[in-house]
């Protein structure tokens, strides 16, 4: 037992450095970049009610799908929140954003069965 209470330690040695806030900025690109997730889900949902088909086989699986965006989700926000600077927080939270929203886009402009 007082092994594993050892390993708890120094795995969680990375969680000792103090929080950086968030700016209003930041906030609204967290926001941005969990969103264009939710938007990748349902432009995904409503290429496939159009008669698109999805091009990953894992994602084909609506259950697999909706675990893969939280996961996804949850990732965003704990990777934004161990930055360790700002501009490390931004360029992720971009990133994260510029992937969601582009695939979001490309979903909606698809034109599958002729709909």
């Amino acid at each position: 037992m007082k092994y594993l209470l050892i390993l708890a330690l120094l795995l969680s040695g990375c969680a000792l450095h103090p929080r950086l806030p968030y700016t209003p900025v930041e906030k609204a690109m967290l926001i941005s970049a969990i969103g264009g997730q939710v938007g990748d889900y349902v432009s995904t949902e409503r290429g496939l009610s159009r008669g698109c088909v999805e091009g990953n086989p894992l994602m084909a699986n609506p259950g697999v799908m909706i675990g893969a965006k939280l996961f996804l989700g949850g990732a965003v926000y704990l990777v934004s929140n161990a930055a360790d600077t700002h501009t490390t927080r931004k360029v992720w939270l971009g990133l994260m954003s510029i992937i969601g929203w582009g695939t979001t886009w490309h979903n909606e402009n698809l034109n599958c069965g002729g709909n």
